[in-house]
C-alpha cells in the first residue's frame, strides 16, 4: 500500500498566503475551490471565519502555534468539515531581512484527502501516546496519561480531566481511544473514555448505570447501553 506521504505528494494542495492577522492575501485555484463553498469573496477575509464553527478553534490554535515560531517545521492538524476531512499545514513567514520577532504572515497548505486508502493504515501507525497534548493560552502543555481521570468528547476535540483540573485536547475521543493503552483506558459511552485506575464506584440511579470518577468534585459518568457488557466484564460489575 502506498504511504500517506507519497499520496499527499501526488495531490494538488490548496495554498493560501495569509497576512500576520490571518487574513487571506493570495491563494491558488485548488485553495479557492476548497474555500469558496464557505464564502464567495475570499481575499481580505480572516481564514478562521471561512471554516465551520467546530473547526475555528483548531485553525486559531494552528495560527497561534505557527506565530510562536518555537518549531522550525510546519504545524499540522486534521480537521473535519461538514463534507470532507482536511489536512492543514501552516508555516510562519518572516520578513525578507529576517528582522523582527513577529511573523510577517503565514503559508497555509490544505489537503483534501477524501478516499485515500492509506488513511486507515496511517491511523494504525499513529502509535501510543506517551503524553497528551492540551491547549493552554500561549502554548501546549503535555499531560502524563497517569494523571488523566477521564476524557469527554467536545465536538471534534476532547476535554481532559485530571483530579482537579480540565483541559481542552485537540485530538478527538476516537483518536485518543486508539492511541491510549487499552489496559488503562476504557470507553464506557460514546462521549466518555475513563482511566480504569481512577474509577471510584459504580452506581445505578433510576435504572441507569454510571461510573463515579475520582475527581474533585466527583464526576458521575453514564454507561452507554452498548458498552454495559464491556464495563461489567472489566470492572466486575
Amino acid at each position: 500500500m502506498e504511504s500517506l506521504e507519497y499520496l499527499l505528494q501526488k495531490m494538488d494542495p490548496g495554498v493560501v498566503m495569509l497576512d500576520r492577522e490571518g487574513r487571506i492575501r493570495q491563494l491558488n485555484p485548488a485553495a479557492r475551490q476548497l474555500l469558496q463553498r464557505y464564502h464567495p469573496a475570499l481575499e481580505g477575509r480572516a481564514v478562521v471565519d471561512l471554516h465551520p464553527e467546530p473547526s475555528r478553534r483548531k485553525i486559531a490554535w494552528l495560527l497561534q502555534e505557527a506565530a510562536a515560531g518555537d518549531t522550525p517545521v510546519p504545524v499540522t492538524m486534521t480537521i473535519n468539515t461538514p463534507d470532507r476531512p482536511l489536512l492543514l499545514s501552516i508555516s510562519r513567514l518572516e520578513s525578507s531581512d529576517g528582522a523582527g520577532e513577529a511573523a510577517a504572515g503565514f503559508c497555509l497548505l490544505l489537503y483534501d484527502y477524501r478516499g485515500l486508502t492509506a488513511l486507515p493504515q496511517a491511523a494504525a501507525e499513529e502509535g501510543r501516546l506517551a503524553k497528551l497534548p492540551v491547549l493552554l493560552q500561549g502554548g501546549t502543555a503535555l499531560v502524563d496519561p497517569a494523571e488523566v481521570v477521564h476524557l469527554q468528547a467536545e465536538g471534534h476535540y476532547a476535554r481532559l480531566y485530571t483530579a482537579r483540573e480540565s483541559f481542552l485536547c485537540h485530538l478527538s475521543l476516537a483518536q485518543l481511544e486508539r492511541r491510549l493503552d487499552p489496559e488503562q483506558f476504557l470507553r464506557i459511552h460514546r462521549r466518555h473514555l475513563i482511566a480504569v485506575a481512577h474509577a471510584a464506584r459504580l452506581e445505578r440511579q433510576e435504572g441507569r448505570p454510571s461510573v463515579v470518577m475520582a475527581t474533585f468534585p466527583a464526576s458521575r459518568l453514564p454507561i452507554g447501553r452498548s458498552r454495559a457488557a464491556a464495563v461489567a466484564a472489566r470492572l466486575g460489575w
